[in-house]
């Protein structure tokens, strides 16, 4: 005699026999998929990059054995944010010129901050070995501080004067010569041809 649980039995066999195959082949899927996204890296194609755009500023770098300062033209990064280009401009200043004209900042002079205020006035802090090593004489203190200040003045409208400090403080003198207290505007009348 025959029961009926066996005869099912036998027919979802197969079915049994589908779903366990389906479930291994899923199974072995999934896992062959976490592993290969796990450890395979992944790689992504590299675009190519702008150009930076710059822009032509000029700097003032003294005159051997005169009292002048001279123009000289140099290409900074155009970041489109004035605090930005400005602190450029006094980095090339303290790299000093590429022709034959004299630095004004002394050696070892670092740009500590630049920061402009709302009124157009540029603080420039530098590092103490703009006295420390400064050659001093009122000539040599004059160039330094409108080298800085016409860098500045004449290259940004947003810059109308520039407050000098050192070490984040305002200083009487750079080297003894001339009230520097108070901010700078701009000198032409300095500037040689």
């Amino acid at each position: 005699m025959k029961t009926k649980k066996g005869k099912t039995g036998k027919k979802n066999r197969p079915k049994r026999v589908f779903l366990l195959v389906l479930t291994i082949v899923i199974l072995t899927f999934l896992a062959g998929s976490f592993i290969y996204y796990k450890y395979h890296k992944k790689i992504y194609p590299i675009l190519p990059t702008k150009a930076k755009e710059k822009i032509v500023v000029d700097l003032y770098f003294a005159e051997p054995n005169s009292e002048r300062l001279i123009r000289e033209k140099r290409k900074v990064e155009a970041s489109g944010d004035l605090t930005s280009q400005s602190k450029q401009v006094i980095l090339e200043l303290i790299k000093g010129p590429e022709t034959n004209l004299t630095g004004t900042i002394p050696p070892g002079t670092t740009l500590r901050d630049l920061s402009i205020n709302h009124d157009g006035i540029a603080f420039v802090n530098l590092s103490s070995e703009l006295r420390s090593r400064h050659p001093g004489g009122s000539s040599a203190e004059l160039l330094t501080i409108y080298s800085i200040v016409n860098s500045l003045t004449l290259n940004f409208k947003g810059i109308e004067k520039v407050q000098i400090l050192v070490e984040g403080k305002k200083v009487e003198t750079i080297a003894g010569h001339i009230f520097a207290m108070m901010p700078f505007e701009a000198d032409t009348k300095i500037i040689g041809k």
